[in-house]
């Protein structure tokens, strides 16, 4: 899960495809929802809206997952041969497939 810099958006971002997605072809896609917080921390609103990173395969997964602008959030790929390699998530965009970018 990231916060946004601002402390006020929570991106958690499941570790596997829902079932709608494998049923609709996308059984490599996982989502990445929003979460508002309120200025207190203390109560949080799930908006509905989601962001999609599609993995290179199924089987692989994203590590250390962290906002980096309110834009933006990255995550490690240990399945990648450089497992250093920082993949850049646009989470400004909801319902579209977010591509993976190696910065």
């Amino acid at each position: 899960m990231a916060i946004s810099p601002s402390g006020r958006t929570l991106y958690p971002m499941l570790e596997g495809p829902v079932a709608e997605d494998t049923a609709a072809g996308l059984p490599a896609d996982l989502r990445i929802f929003e979460v508002k917080l309120e200025r207190n921390g203390i109560r949080a609103r799930f908006t509905g809206n989601f962001s999609r990173y599609r993995l290179e395969h199924p089987a692989n997964a994203i590590d250390d997952f962290i906002a980096v602008n309110d834009h933006g959030a990255g995550g490690r790929a240990p399945d990648r041969p450089d497992e250093n390699e920082l993949i850049l998530v646009r989470l400004d965009r909801p319902l579209e497939v977010a591509p993976g970018i190696i910065a």
